[in-house]
This record gives structure tokens, sequence and C-alpha cells, in this order.
């Protein structure tokens, strides 16, 4: 992080030095560089504000949101949507009738497989089968 402030900061300064030679002979070329860096600041700070989206939810909250599914308490009066975690322990409270209870997260693996043409099938154990025969 410190080495990409320094970086940055360091094209900003090479940018108004630059900036600052120019306009050496107009406005002087301290002048000329405060006010580059100045504008450079003031530009970048415009372009965030107008680049930033304040409707669209940061990252963290996208992820709660996917992992937000309705939970069922087990005295069954109570169903609420809450963000359930792999790894964590994701205890609730019923407002209902007050018992605390946990939900637990079980995987397990499945074979995926694609069907079967039938048609197919008897057309290759019968070309299987005529092989088999000449054999």
């Amino acid at each position: 992080m410190l080495r990409l402030l320094t970086f940055s900061l360091g094209i900003t300064l090479l940018v108004s030095l630059g900036i600052g030679f120019v306009l050496a002979d107009i406005i002087g070329f301290w002048q000329g560089v405060v006010g580059s860096i100045i504008a450079q600041f003031l530009g970048f700070y415009i372009y965030s504000l107008k680049n930033t989206d304040s409707n669209k939810p940061d990252l963290s909250e996208e992820i709660i949101n996917l992992q937000t599914i309705p939970i069922s308490c087990p005295c069954g009066k109570h169903t609420f949507p809450a963000p359930v975690f792999y790894n964590t322990d994701n205890s609730f409270l019923c407002e209902k009738c007050g018992s605390r209870f946990k939900v637990e997260l079980n995987h397990e693996t499945v074979l995926l497989t694609e069907p079967l043409n039938i048609a197919n099938v008897f057309t290759q154990l019968k070309e299987k089968e005529l092989s088999d025969n000449k054999v």
C-alpha cells in the first residue's frame, strides 16, 4: 500500500514539475507546480465523486446478500432471512419462542452424468455383439 502511494505521489510530482517548467515564463515555476498539484487532486476528487455509484452495494454487502437464506425456527412459528456461512457458528435467537438454535451446513458430492440416448445405446450394443461374434 505504501509503495502504491509513493508511486502515485511520485507520478503526480513529476507531472506537476513538468507543467511548472512549461508555465515558468507565464506564471512562474513554483506557482505552476503548486497549481498543477492542486488541479490534479481536485480533478481526481471530482472524477471519483462522479464515478462512484452510491446506490451500488459494496462487495461485502453483495456477499452477505448472496449468503442470505430463509431460516425457520424449530418451533415452526417464525421464519426470517439471515446470512449463513461455512466455518462460522450460525446460531440464532427466535423472536417468537425465545429459544436459541443453530443452523448446520452439510455438503455432499454428487456425480454429474449425461442422459443416455437409448437408441444409440442399443445400436452400440448390437455393433459390439456383432464384432464379438466375428472374432
